[in-house]
């Protein structure tokens, strides 16, 4: 690859992120091997955020930041990466309050760059850090391969590790923002649906934060998993599940033939009838990554909340 092929679209959206950002800006200017081409939406930040953001333009490839839909992160970081004003090859979504290991992008892109005739995305593995950046976890390995059946129901493909190619931002282009609960769910859902290749690194470049003012909750131990089942019972799950087959519904032209018949047999899970819903845990073939994981869905889809 040349270097004009090595220049990445970094997708950054902020909102009141002054504690956290100027690592994570830091780290950005110190990525090897790459250009950093810096896009920034601020979500109506009264901090000293945009402040943060100036003082490092003259360290950073920067466009000029734009102010975003003030809808919350999946609105803003739809809203940015469909800018038509944006172009090139490679893109990535970024957080505002992680940090990024130096050869993070370079690692992305030799990995996608054998798929530049599909729609491929990359995604890996994290090292979890708390407030002061110390190590305190890792993000789950993945023993099952990505696909739609699997993207359906579970999200493996965090935001704050995606790079994805131009093919698979068009899709982004094509289906235009819409409304879901999480941006980088909704991107491997169309990747996969579009028959196109979702890597999962196993291997971590990413120090992802967790602190009190995270936009979601815990992923690992006994605290992610109540965190988990709450939301099921509440049928907050349920909810973005719906959302998924809305937007889907509205780009089914996007979908491959053998995908298409794969969302068909898949949307019965969501059904309102029960004899419905018990059919569809035998024929719609969707997985989550652990056996618990499955078992539990599987419960859930009996009950109606998912």
């Amino acid at each position: 690859m040349d270097n004009k092929s090595l220049t990445v679209n970094v997708l950054l959206c902020t909102f009141n992120g002054e504690r956290f950002l100027e690592e994570q800006l830091k780290s950005l200017s110190e990525q090897e091997g790459v250009e950093v081409r810096l896009h920034i939406s601020d979500d109506g930040s009264t901090d000293e955020t945009l402040k943060i953001v100036k003082n490092f333009s003259d360290r950073l490839n920067m466009a000029t930041p734009i102010q975003g839909p003030q809808k919350g992160p999946a609105a803003n970081f739809l809203s940015l990466a469909t800018k038509e004003s944006i172009s090139g090859q490679w893109f990535a979504f970024c957080d505002q309050d992680d940090i990024w290991e130096p050869g993070k992008l370079k690692r992305a892109l030799e990995t996608l760059e054998p798929f530049h005739d599909t729609p491929a995305l990359y995604c890996s593995h994290s090292k979890i850090i708390d407030g002061s950046g110390k190590i305190i976890g890792h993000s789950k390995r993945h023993t099952k391969p990505p696909s739609f059946r699997n993207a359906f129901v579970q999200n493996i493909s965090s935001g704050h590790t995606m790079v994805f190619n131009a093919q698979a931002r068009e899709l982004l282009m094509k289906a235009k923002p819409v409304e879901v609960r999480f941006h980088d769910w909704w991107l491997y859902i169309l990747v996969t649906f579009a028959g196109g290749k979702v890597i999962h690194d196993q291997n971590a470049f990413v120090r992802y934060r967790q602190h009190d003012h995270n936009d979601i909750g815990p992923h690992a131990g006994w605290k992610g998993i109540q965190y988990r089942i709450r939301r099921l019972l509440a049928g907050t799950y349920r909810q973005w599940i719906g959302q998924h087959i809305d937007a889907l519904e509205g780009v089914i032209e996007l979908g491959t033939p053998e995908q298409r018949m794969s969302f068909e047999k898949l949307t019965l899970i969501h059904s309102q009838n029960f004899i419905t819903r018990c059919g569809a845990l035998f024929g719609a073939r969707f997985y989550r990554q652990t056996f618990l994981g499955q078992a539990a869905l599987r419960v859930f889809i009996l009950i109606g909340k998912a």
